[in-house]
């Protein structure tokens, strides 16, 4: 699956040559875990508490039409999942207030159909949905829930899935100024495995706002 990741990034300089238009959207994301654990009684940390992060994209706009287009983007993607426990173990370093937490950085790239309505050639509303591919590259915990990212190979750096949403731009001469939601819907896990006879499944969900500025360039 690697691959097929530097597969998708060796065609953004190809797109970047038909581009219409180029733009940058930042935003907090805010997204969840949930941990399942066939061991008898589940595990009793979840990590389905909300946890805020940021993301970051670049995008390139190409078959500009009135009422469509195509947008591919590339850039970091911050998911994560806390929750509250009542005592500390040898196993978990806590923070202060007794909250446990995982932080997952990716780098992510999707390309998306976008559905525009126009209204008097200024306001534009939209629709967009597409294919994604986000890959880990590195994580932070204060438990060792997931320790088995360093004592396994059972974790699936790269998650595919979906990205969906809408939004609206404001066209000002060839500026664009913008916002958006995104919602990532994921095909696989980051774990889906079976430890010491013990099945472990993690899935996650995430949506974002992103404010987002663009220049046309042709």
């Amino acid at each position: 699956m690697r691959k097929t990741f530097l597969s998708f990034l060796l065609l953004i300089p190809c797109l970047a040559l038909t581009a219409q238009n180029l733009h940058i959207q930042v935003g907090p994301t805010f997204s969840k875990l949930n941990l399942e654990s066939s061991a008898p009684g589940g595990n009793s940390l979840k990590f389905d508490k909300t946890v805020t992060g940021y993301t970051v994209q670049l995008g390139l706009d190409y078959l500009d039409l009135n009422y469509f287009n195509l947008s591919t983007g590339f850039g970091y993607l911050q998911k994560g999942g806390k929750d509250s426990v009542n005592t500390a173990s040898p196993e978990m370093t806590l923070n202060p207030n007794g909250i446990a937490k995982i932080r997952l950085d990716y780098i992510t790239l999707n390309t998306v159909a976008n559905l525009k309505f126009p209204i008097k050639g200024l306001l534009v509303p939209y629709v967009f949905a597409g294919p994604r591919l986000d890959y880990l590259m590195n994580y932070e915990e204060d438990t060792r829930v997931f320790g088995f990212y360093d004592d396994y190979a059972k974790v699936n750096r790269l998650i595919y899935g979906v990205i969906a949403g809408g939004g609206i731009n404001v066209k000002l001469m060839r500026l664009t100024f913008g916002l958006s939601f995104d919602y990532y819907f994921n095909f696989n896990k980051p774990v889906d495995c079976t430890l010491g006879g013990t099945a472990v499944k993690i899935s996650e969900r995430t949506f974002a706002v992103n404010a987002k500025v663009g220049l046309r360039l042709k």
